[in-house]
């Protein structure tokens, strides 16, 4: 489920389903909206583990971790980034002054 706050996070609109897999478990995701004016487009960067199962092991939950990128507000992901096919935690996204990345 994906929704949209204009507002800080004080309020959400048009809350609809999204082809970016959270999980069987949950989400263990962060998002950004990167502004126009840093790369010449507005868009969405979402980074979340995509091959967790159900239940709860070290082993197996929060694999698969990935960035998405949607220039929709999330209506479709078409670009897809693994960063890591093994184990990772939840994540935490912020863009840095020259408007690098970092996860």
């Amino acid at each position: 489920m994906a929704s949209i706050s204009k507002d800080g996070g004080e309020n959400f609109i048009n809350p609809a389903a999204t082809p970016v897999e959270c999980s069987n478990a949950g989400c263990a995701a962060s998002i950004i909206t990167v502004p126009k004016e840093v790369h010449g487009r507005r868009f969405l960067l979402l980074a979340n583990p995509t091959g967790n199962e159900y239940g709860w092991s070290m082993l197996r939950d929060r694999k698969e971790f990935a960035a998405f990128v949607s220039f929709d507000d999330g209506k479709t992901w078409p670009i897809r980034k693994l960063i890591n096919k093994g184990p990772s935690g939840y994540s935490v996204s912020v863009m840095g002054p020259k408007g690098n990345f970092h996860i």
